[in-house]
This record gives structure tokens, C-alpha cells and sequence, in this order.
């Protein structure tokens, strides 16, 4: 977690800075009255903002997407304030994820 490449960050640092991104465009969302809204960035992003904060929990592994393809969260209020968590719904074009207790899924 703490480990850092020659000039670049930690996983730790990532998740920090990662955290601290998405509580402000979420904030702002509430603030506006935005219900439907998308961020596009870097997938190593993607999966630390959903491996950290989505729920239910997965791999981060996977987590991953093809370039134009991501992933459907819902976030509500109450759940963002009381856990900094929101819920993952699926893939983005649509897709079921597979079920982090699915015994079929991790042979």
C-alpha cells in the first residue's frame, strides 16, 4: 500500500487523492440536484474508486473494463454521508458482473 515507484505515488496516496476527487464531484452533484451523470478517466482509477468504495466488494481484478465500456453505480445521499460507499450495478454497456461468492467464478 505504502510502496511508491521513482516519482510517482503509493497505492495509499492514490486512494487518498482517488477519495477526495469523488467526494467533491459527488457533493457537487447533490448541491446541483444532478441525478444521472458520467466520469470518464484512467482505468487503474476506476477500479481503486470502485474496489475501495463500491459495494458489493470485489477484486479489484476484477474490476476491469474494455476503452468505452465502464460500470453503472448508484449513490445515494445517506449512503455516501454515513459510509463513502455507493452500490456497483453492473457493467456499462450492460453486463452482469459475476458474483464475488460465486464459487465458479474464482475456479
Amino acid at each position: 500500500m505504502d510502496a511508491r515507484p521513482p516519482q510517482g505515488e503509493s497505492l495509499e496516496e492514490m486512494t487518498a487523492r482517488t477519495f477526495k476527487a469523488l467526494h467533491e464531484i459527488i457533493m457537487d452533484m447533490m448541491n446541483d440536484g444532478l441525478t444521472h451523470c458520467a466520469m470518464i478517466t484512467h482505468g487503474g482509477v476506476i477500479s481503486n474508486m470502485l474496489s475501495c468504495f463500491g459495494l458489493p466488494k470485489y477484486d479489484p481484478k476484477t474490476l476491469t473494463a474494455d476503452f468505452g465500456e465502464g460500470f453503472d453505480i448508484i449513490v445515494t445521499a445517506q449512503m455516501w454521508l454515513n459510509s463513502q460507499a455507493f452500490e456497483i450495478l453492473g457493467y456499462c454497456p450492460y453486463e452482469k458482473i459475476p458474483d464475488p461468492v460465486d464459487e465458479d467464478f474464482f475456479s
